[in-house]
């Protein structure tokens, strides 16, 4: 398996939740939490931003403590924990996006449907669209933490692997076809493209192997035999792509989509909050506060997620830095050209 799950952390739980009493203290006393509180209900609905944002940091020791519980769940793989972690630390921010639809926005424009009815039933049109926008970011990151895991854990060769299945053996899988020098993403997930790469590689077996897409224990074992690369050659079609790239390489290319779209989103929040910032820093209106807030909210998670994205993306390229370092250089494709390749 390319996962195990290896117990509760009981020595993180508990730090995590003894330091929550402090940290609350520090929110507090330290923090006037309870200002932002009093100021959400008796001064501006927009107040309720701030109190809710720095809720979630007083809860943080809390929140950490929940992810290091729930990753401990039975046969939690790799993926499920990153999914879990990020749908705990999208949890405020969804609760900020609703909070702006559902009360903060609503109030500013007149259009919270309660009152007098008659003059108020119209509302309530307006209101449940608004809902729409809101409920989604609350839903989606609770999906993320309770929901199910994207890529079960399945000792490989426990099943046979077909289109539409995924689980850590269909991972396994994809990492010794790219290891056999046939293009496949390495996602967990069997789809079409891992169907067409599993055909290739068994075009390449020749005699007594059946072209159906279907990783059986006969095209597993063929997966990982180590074939000797001074003697073993066979004779490949010229369509099959050829990949310069280790195992380890590929799984590093399939992160760095989560890593752009974090940077492109923090980007975007930075972008969109720092006109907000300035213009309410330096307005004097009755209204400040509902472009202060906002845009400071949106500033600081935009900068947060932004440098987030941008170490996971260095830190993946130093990684397969290290692996290219650490491992024998592929075959050029210069050295696979012809109808005779070494399988290696």
């Amino acid at each position: 398996m390319t996962d195990s799950n290896q117990g509760v952390n009981w020595g993180g739980v508990l730090a995590c939740f003894g330091f929550q009493i402090p940290w609350l203290a520090l929110a507090i006393f330290a923090w006037n939490l309870p200002f932002f509180f009093s100021s959400m209900l008796y001064d501006s609905v927009w107040w309720g931003m701030l109190f809710i944002l720095l809720s979630a940091l007083a809860m943080l020791p809390s929140l950490a403590g929940f992810g290091i519980l729930m990753q401990a769940r039975s046969n939690a793989s790799q993926r499920y924990k990153e999914q879990m972690w990020g749908g705990i630390f999208m949890l405020p921010a969804g609760i900020l996006w609703a909070y702006l639809w559902l009360i903060a926005l609503p109030f500013t424009w007149t259009l919270l449907p309660w009152g007098v009815w008659e003059y108020n039933w119209w509302k309530i049109f307006p209101y449940i669209g608004l809902s729409c926008m809101a409920v989604g970011a609350v839903l989606g990151p609770l999906a993320m933490i309770f929901g199910s895991d994207p890529e079960p854990l399945h000792e490989l060769g426990s099943r046979y692997l077909q289109k539409g299945m995924k689980g850590s053996d269909v991972r396994e899988v994809q990492q010794l076809i790219n290891k056999h020098r046939v293009s496949c993403e390495v996602d967990g997930i069997f789809g079409p493209q891992t169907e067409d790469a599993v055909k290739q590689f068994q075009s390449r077996c020749g005699f007594g192997f059946n072209q159906d897409g279907i990783v059986g224990k006969k095209t597993l074992a063929a997966l990982l035999d180590e074939p000797d690369i001074e003697s073993h050659v066979v004779n490949v079609d010229s369509s099959i792509e050829i990949l310069d790239v280790t195992p380890d390489q590929a799984d590093a290319e399939s992160d760095k989509g989560p890593a752009i779209t974090s940077f492109v989103v923090g980007i975007t929040l930075f972008i969109m909050g720092l006109p907000l910032l300035i213009i309410g820093a330096t307005s004097t209106g009755e209204d400040r506060l509902a472009m202060l807030i906002p845009g400071a909210v949106m500033f600081s998670i935009g900068a947060l997620v932004t440098v987030v994205a941008l170490v996971r993306s260095l830190s993946h390229r130093e990684d397969s830095v290290h692996h290219q370092e650490d491992s024998d250089l592929p075959l050029s494709k210069d050295m696979l050209r012809g109808e005779n390749i070494l399988v290696s």
